[in-house]
């Protein structure tokens, strides 16, 4: 089945969610609470033509990291979840959002894995011409520091980037130590970008003015402002990607850097991990509703659609769960709009989670 993204409502679910959805009992305090209510809101008031929770390819790559024990399992958790509904960028049609229905989701599986993953690029390639100039550059800058951490981190990152199969992973735990090992000391102290105040920022201007304001006040002012890094990071060579998505990398590029969000990177997949929130954030900020329990990918999801001035609505599970109690509200006592009201969802006899619906 095919139909246009105009014609329902898309709820897009990072696969966090839908596993914690799918199996509640497995986690714990608020998470266990906010996991059971809003499968109980979907269960009683959403009414699956109309409110569809589609799948991306981002989710078969999140599965696929997870290794072959738990493949089966999840994807039947995946498929009953979505009801088959599929979203993709439609390169037949200049990249539009497009979704179907499609009932296999195993032959869905093994076709995505086996064609819309490319190869590991080494960091060089992505990076183009300017990753030698840089290296080159930090070697030069290793000889201010005769010995000690800081010379062996800029040593480190000048390595990674000369190297034709560094990993991406390794330059962003460098990078991680750098902001770390040069943000003080009396020899060479380095101020990086740091936005601050970020959630005060509801429009496109003044957010890149946070962004700009933070980059002239760092050690880094030479980029100039947000301009002047994306002229540097360019991801508009890669035009076999849709225009949004290289929005959304040279989004994601430049939160990195304003440090946004401090990303978790102990665990071997987890440059994998980033690269597939980049995928969900191509479809999930396309549709109507983003969802996902992961703060960091909240934020950048926040930023993006500030940034772009995107129609989509970012929610966490108990912000879905009250954004459909609220329509729910609407259609059934239209006239009451400045009374809240209580949602409380039981299990046992217990109640595990109470909902305070705000006045509409």
């Amino acid at each position: 089945m095919t139909c246009s993204a105009q014609d329902i409502v898309t709820i897009y679910c990072d696969w966090n969610v839908v596993q914690y959805l799918a199996r509640p009992e497995k986690l714990v305090s608020d998470l266990r609470a906010s996991a059971l209510g809003l499968r109980a809101v979907i269960a009683q008031y959403i009414d699956r033509d109309i409110w569809v929770f589609p799948r991306s390819h981002a989710h078969f790559l999140d599965i696929n990291q997870g290794g072959p024990k738990y493949e089966s399992h999840d994807l039947a958790i995946l498929g009953e979840f979505t009801g088959g509904w599929r979203v993709y960028e439609d390169r037949a049609d200049n990249f539009t959002l497009a979704i179907n229905q499609f009932p296999d989701i195993a032959f869905e599986y093994a076709h995505c894995i086996s064609t819309t993953r490319p190869p590991p690029l080494p960091w060089s390639i992505l990076m183009g011409t300017v990753t030698g100039a840089v290296a080159f550059a930090f070697k030069i800058a290793a000889f201010l520091y005769p010995t000690g951490k800081k010379r062996e981190l800029i040593r480190r990152l000048a390595d990674c980037l000369q190297s034709p199969g560094s990993s991406g992973l390794e330059i962003f735990r460098i990078n991680k130590e750098m902001r770390t090992a040069f943000a003080v000391g009396s020899d060479f102290a380095i101020v990086y970008p740091e936005i601050r105040n970020v959630s005060h920022a509801t429009d496109p201007a003044t957010l890149r003015n946070l962004v700009d304001e933070c980059i002239a006040e760092s050690s880094l002012s030479f980029l100039g402002d947000h301009e002047g890094f994306f002229r540097i990071f360019n991801r508009d060579n890669l035009s076999f990607l849709s225009p949004f998505t290289r929005d959304v990398l040279k989004l994601t590029d430049l939160a990195d850097f304003v440090a946004l969000v401090s990303e978790k990177l102990k665990k071997e997949t987890a440059f994998d991990s980033i690269t597939n929130d980049q995928i969900h954030l191509t479809h999930g900020l396309q549709c109507d509703r983003f969802v996902t329990a992961d703060k960091r990918l909240a934020e950048k999801a926040r930023f993006i659609k500030t940034w772009k001035d995107l129609p989509v609505r970012v929610f966490d599970m108990d912000g879905l769960a009250v954004d459909i109690l609220r329509q729910v509200a609407r259609q059934a006592a239209p006239n009451a709009q400045n009374l809240p009201f209580n949602y409380v969802v039981k299990e046992n006899g217990q109640t595990v989670k109470k909902y305070i619906v705000p006045p509409l």
